[in-house]
């Protein structure tokens, strides 16, 4: 029991046989600063009971891993990665394993607890249980799908094992979808939070990989990155509206042979982007006002 607010943080199910039986029993109380804390508690708690799956875990490790980084709010980039990096090794050294896999622990239990969110709580305790048979890649896979169609989550794990569309590889169009040059992609990075789960678009496709555009925070310069293709997640583009309207605009002034070589390299920034700062927005316009003004019967570039 937490100590300070009389609240019990373990052994629910023998307070209430022992409730209900009038058993007698014993309460150890034990002093916690804040909930931080006694969640903390509950995972070691947890992680050393002998009879949890590796998925169990995984996810046990992952989820200290989320409280621990989460205690350094209000860092700068640069401080707050080194703080991540110095939890995972910590936590690697206590489970004797390596930070790399502490990191893809806080991944699959994030993708756990995004799936029980759409699907609820009986959708977590299916996968670290191993009822329902899914692996940690597919986990990935299912919770990106979650963001964007709930409805087939829930019906996954509703479903029976042999029925249509219960394999995991239904929705691995999720995370492995074919990737052409100029679409938007969420990035999956966990070991770097400077780009994980930020969009990007897709430079240039090789076999394996592909290389991204993203926008640096700290310079707002637009950087290429090379990620494999197992860590994009296709973006459809009918759920950015005005993006869709900005590259048609920019698709309309490449038609145009009138253009000076600075005007194209302007273009060829802004095709870069997912998201525009006012001043690239206003070079956009102004290079469209340009040739509006000479030719508006050929040219009708500017958008309401």
């Amino acid at each position: 029991m937490w100590k300070e607010q009389s609240i019990l943080v373990d052994g629910y199910q023998r307070y209430a046989i022992c409730s209900s039986y009038q058993i007698p029993y014993r309460v150890v109380e034990l002093p916690f600063g804040d909930r931080q804390e006694v969640k903390a508690w509950i995972i070691a708690n947890q992680l050393s009971k002998r009879n949890l799956t590796p998925e169990a875990v995984s996810y046990l490790r992952g989820t200290w891993y989320e409280l621990n980084k989460h205690s350094h709010g209000g860092a700068r980039f640069s401080s707050a990665h080194f703080e991540h990096l110095k939890t995972s090794e910590e936590l690697a050294k206590r489970f004797k394993t390596s930070s790399a896999t502490i990191r893809r622990d806080a991944q699959f239990a994030s993708g756990v607890d995004a799936i029980a969110q759409a699907a609820g709580d009986s959708a977590r305790t299916a996968i670290l249980t191993r009822s329902k048979k899914v692996s940690k890649k597919e986990v990935i896979s299912l919770a990106h799908t979650a963001k964007r169609n709930p409805q087939a989550v829930r019906d996954f794990f509703r479903s029976d094992q042999g029925q249509q569309n219960s394999s995991p590889s239904y929705f691995k169009p999720a995370l492995h979808t074919r990737l052409k040059s100029g679409c938007l992609v969420e990035v999956s990075a966990p070991g770097d939070d400077k780009i994980n789960g930020r969009p990007g678009r897709v430079h240039k496709v090789g076999e394996k990989t592909a290389e991204v555009w993203l926008r640096d925070i700290s310079t707002m310069t637009m950087q290429l990155h090379t990620f494999k293709h197992s860590s994009l997640i296709s973006i459809p583009t009918d759920e950015r509206p005005e993006l869709l309207e900005i590259t048609a605009r920019i698709h309309r002034l490449y038609d145009l042979a009138e253009l000076d070589p600075f005007e194209r390299e302007i273009l060829n920034l802004l095709q870069r982007q997912v998201s525009y700062t006012p001043t690239e927005l206003e070079y956009l316009k102004l290079i469209e006002q340009k040739y509006s003004d000479s030719c508006p019967e050929r040219h009708n570039l500017i958008t309401d």
